[in-house]
């Protein structure tokens, strides 16, 4: 799927976040993959997809001109 730029997928499972980006005009990849530990679940068992935050984060650091945008909730 596309974010701004960034071509990117995210699979999140159970107890796993990741998500893999590139940013063709700059030739940027980024990859990050998460584990969650038990006190990462709610009563209802969601949680969130930190993968998700900390790409955008390092993709801001490394593009800060073509910063993938903020994620959707």
């Amino acid at each position: 799927m596309r974010s701004g730029s960034w071509l990117l997928q995210n699979p999140l499972l159970g107890g796993l976040g990741a998500i893999e980006a590139y940013l063709p005009s700059k030739k940027i990849a980024i990859a990050v993959a998460v584990t969650f530990a038990p006190e990462a679940f709610d009563s209802q068992g969601n949680y969130a997809n930190s993968s998700d935050k900390l790409f955008r984060s390092i993709g801001a650091y490394l593009a800060p001109d073509d910063a993938p945008p903020p994620a959707k909730d």
